[in-house]
């Protein structure tokens, strides 16, 4: 979408913003709050809100319980509220909800509380419930799943499986693999992007044999199979890195001998890596951004983020660059689908006509 010469001179702003000028440094933030770094509650997400801004942004966190980084299982709703109390230069209020079945109520919390955006969630169908309470009042929605209708003011960041699993088939490609085999997890995010790889690979030419991971013997016994059928150039790991550094470690040295490891885009936010699955190689999202979100995160919740989190915590502190420069028109359609975009920890964000977040891009980078 073109923008207007005043839009494209506020845009222009956004972009020489760096994300230092809008947030403080997260330790001293924790301190001055009152919070040191502790381990991730354990607890049920609960609603609260966080921060004292003027502008109030409503977030949907969801419970990610098994993830791809071995992140914690609320990092969503914590990634929310780090960046509620990390901006310093333009203060927000985030209201925070758990996702549920209960639309309804969170759009009459969101309401009451009169947010100008909401953002998260990753059910399609509570999403777009939401979308469609909160539009009347000309209140955007930018869910964390593939899906938008601009009719009703949602747009979608979503991380796309199929964007990460061809920047890991182009480079498996272009070092000659002819068959790999990937190993799956029981969760749907494992389940999106083993599947994107074993289709893109498929339409490569690469072989592929998925082995199910739902313990360490089967584990075992697929990777058996895989190597009786010849021989296995990789091990694509569609989970964690800790779980996949347990899997190797369990199996017979000369059964993974000469196999490459590769895990995907998940595993930048677990570095340093477990030694076992150190020697791999993996699409990510900017790897500098990344790894400084993964920094500030850790250091106030001792934990490992996930990669929704980090989007959700892109989200807020756009939302806040956004208000700053743009003030009325922060979150109108012509805003938040300008040809310019905002660029946050997890690279770019750029709303095209059909209101999803245009192709993200990945690098190819080594474990460490």
């Amino acid at each position: 979408m073109k923008s207007s010469p005043i839009l494209r001179r506020l845009m222009i702003l956004i972009q020489t913003m760096t994300l230092a000028a809008l947030l403080g440094a997260c330790s001293s933030t924790m301190q001055q709050v009152g919070m040191a770094p502790a381990p991730a509650p354990e607890t049920p997400m609960v609603a609260e809100t966080v921060g004292t801004g003027q502008l109030v942004i409503g977030v949907l966190s969801f419970a990610e319980p098994v993830n791809r980084s071995g992140g914690a299982a609320d990092a969503t709703a914590l990634a929310a509220k780090l960046a509620a109390q990390s901006i310093t230069k333009h203060p927000v209020s985030v209201v925070i909800r758990p996702q549920s079945d209960g639309v309804a109520r969170d759009a009459e919390a969101f309401q009451a509380a009169n947010v100008r955006l909401t953002i998260g969630g990753s059910d399609p169908r509570a999403i777009a419930g939401l979308a469609k309470a909160m539009a009347p009042r000309k209140v955007p929605t930018i869910a964390l799943a593939s899906l938008s209708d601009t009719g009703s003011l949602l747009y979608g960041a979503g991380l796309a499986p199929r964007e990460e699993a061809a920047a890991l088939v182009g480079e498996a490609k272009r070092l000659g693999y002819a068959k790999v085999g990937i190993v799956f997890g029981s969760d749907p995010d494992s389940a999106s992007f083993g599947t994107a790889v074993a289709d893109i690979a498929a339409a490569q030419g690469i072989a592929v044999i998925r082995i199910d991971v739902l313990n360490p013997e089967t584990f075992q016994a697929g990777l058996a199979a895989a190597l009786a059928a010849g021989k296995v150039d990789a091990l694509v790991f569609a989970i964690d890195p800790q779980r996949a550094a347990g899997l190797i470690a369990g199996s017979a040295p000369a059964a993974m001998a000469g196999i490459a490891i590769v895990g995907n885009a998940g595993w930048t936010l677990a570095e340093p890596l477990p030694a076992a699955v150190r020697s791999s190689w993996y699409p990510s999202l900017p790897r500098a951004g990344i790894t400084a979100f993964a920094t500030r995160f850790r250091a106030a919740y001792n934990a490992t983020p996930t990669l929704a989190s980090a989007v959700i915590y892109d989200l807020v502190v756009m939302a806040a660059v956004l208000d700053q420069v743009a003030g009325a028109e922060a979150f109108s359609a012509g805003t938040l689908q300008s040809d310019l975009g905002f660029t946050g920890f997890t690279g770019p964000f750029t709303f095209g006509a059909l209101g999803l977040v245009q192709s993200r891009s990945y690098e190819i980078v080594a474990g460490r």
